[in-house]
């Protein structure tokens, strides 16, 4: 980048240089030692007088001396070539910068086209949705307009935080760099370095242990999500399975190679975010309670078995607490969880005058 932003001056420089070797300026004609011996001795190469003793030999000195004055800059000739060759090699480095952004800017200019064409699509689509007679879809759309401002904002909000993160960041090894430093100066404090030394290096090996641990758990967790997420849905051979990133970001990649997150269905996304919650539980080492709410509202019958079935295996020794409606405690679920269930309650609500009434009532 540095030699792209400085083409044109190291162009001229290098223009100058040659000029001056084309004109035989450089390397010189004469050492500057050499002209000074003459005009030190009074006398030129030629054996001329050139002590100034009368207007001859005054001339003659004085034709004797131009050559210092074109020499001011030619004593510098070996590292004016030197440094030609480096200004050759810079320029030999980005010779091929000018194809290579030409070709940039027609990709470029492809995805900015090709961004707009979908931008206009997203528009008309969101400009029917918003005009649907179904009050649900407006309301939904409305909802995915303000989250993805919000998304927006909290993109900038975080790209400020990171700035300022290594902002901080260089000042602080700065600070550190400079107190080594000033230890340095000072025996009384050799031990005092070796110290900070040490707990530097202890800090390093905790974060390169920290990294791979957390790298270990991930990998871990994204493949017992897949896994269970593959064996709970109805369409097995329509994804690849499912993929977390550093951030636990999830993605589930079609087998087309598309992401198909934004194509799952209600049920599948339940199925994907049952499997993710059951991973986490299984690895995290924390032993809580887990309570799920309508874990099986969405999902028609023959999946809501299958989840039933599955489901106590995944989470096998977790103390679990299932919010479900009746419709969703059929009796064919009921029938796959009777092996696991060790109380079961009804929830009446009745509504009187100063408010609901709920009422806990066991069944099994």
């Amino acid at each position: 980048m540095p030699v792209i932003f400085c083409y044109e001056p190291l162009l001229k420089t290098k223009s100058l240089i040659e000029g001056r070797r084309e004109s035989g300026l450089i390397p010189p004609l004469y050492q500057k030692i050499f002209i000074e011996n003459l005009l030190k001795k009074g006398k030129c190469i030629c054996d001329s007088d050139i002590t100034e003793k009368d207007e001859y030999s005054s001339a003659r000195r004085k034709r004797v001396k131009t050559y210092l004055e074109v020499d001011q800059l030619s004593h510098k000739s070996s590292q004016l070539i030197e440094t030609n060759i480096i200004i050759q090699k810079m320029m030999d480095s980005v010779v091929s910068f000018s194809e290579e952004i030409v070709g940039l800017s027609k990709k470029l200019k492809k995805v900015h086209e090709s961004r707009e064409e979908k931008d206009k699509k997203l528009k008309r689509i969101s400009q029917e949705i918003s005009q649907s007679n179904v009050e649900n879809i407006r309301s939904w759309e409305t909802q995915r307009e303000k989250y993805a401002r919000e998304k927006e904002q909290l993109v900038g909000e975080i790209a400020k935080k990171r700035h300022q993160i290594e902002r901080r960041g260089n000042i602080i090894r700065a600070c550190t760099s400079k107190l080594k430093k000033e230890l340095k100066k000072e025996e009384r404090h050799a031990s005092l370095l070796h110290v900070l030394g040490f707990c530097d290096e202890g800090i390093k090996s905790a974060q390169e242990v920290k990294d791979a641990i957390m790298k270990k758990v991930k990998e871990e967790i994204e493949k017992r999500t897949s896994q269970q997420f593959l064996s709970l849905i109805w369409k097995k051979d329509t994804y690849k399975g499912v993929c977390i990133d550093a951030d636990y970001n999830i993605s589930v990649p079609h087998v087309s190679g598309r992401e198909g997150l934004g194509t799952l269905s209600a049920g599948e996304r339940q199925v994907c975010a049952l499997s993710f919650m059951a991973a986490l539980n299984s690895v995290s080492g924390f032993e809580v309670p887990i309570i799920i709410d309508t874990p099986l509202a969405r999902i028609s019958t023959e999946p809501s078995r299958n989840i039933a079935r599955k489901l106590p295996d995944y989470l096998q020794g977790k103390q679990v607490v299932l919010l479900v409606t009746e419709k969703e405690y059929s009796s064919e679920v009921k029938e796959e969880l009777r092996r696991c269930v060790g109380k079961a309650y009804i929830i009446n609500v009745s509504e009187r005058e100063r408010g609901n009434l709920a009422e806990v009532v066991s069944i099994e």
